[in-house]
């Protein structure tokens, strides 16, 4: 609505005065980030997909891009593996794409691969485990 001094004005304008949206170029410049998904009483944001994944001090980490986060900054960040416990697809989708990168350890699997090159059968050990496995 207009504010009442302008009253007298027609609040229509010519079509040639429309510009396309333009992101801000400023860094502070902040876009509303997705709102979380609450899955047992926690939020959670959705993950876009794995990008990375190394062993820090034992512990398998993950680098995750998240979906709806434009800002480099909070797009991806590392996370260790028990903060992905609700999307195992992805994490066997990335295995299967990245075989030569760190991922689920032997001690992860009931039973250690038989071969050095069977880390697609200790993933698949990995994966059946953890998607018929109750989060807590």
């Amino acid at each position: 609505m207009l504010p009442s001094q302008w009253k007298s004005i027609h609040p229509v304008f010519h079509i040639s005065l429309l510009e396309p949206v333009k992101t801000s170029t400023n860094p502070n410049w902040n876009q509303k980030t997705p709102p979380p998904i609450i899955i047992e009483e926690e939020e959670e944001w959705e993950v876009s997909q794995l990008l990375n994944s190394k062993l820090k001090r034992g512990k398998l980490w993950y680098l995750v891009e998240w979906k709806g986060f434009s800002q480099d900054s909070e797009r991806s960040t590392w996370e260790p593996t028990e903060n992905l416990k609700n999307c195992p697809e992805l994490i066997m989708d990335f295995h299967s794409l990245y075989p030569e990168k760190p991922g689920p350890s032997l001690s992860a699997c009931d039973s250690k691969p038989e071969h050095k090159h069977d880390s697609q059968n200790t993933i698949n050990q990995w994966y059946s485990q953890n998607t018929t496995k109750t989060w807590s």
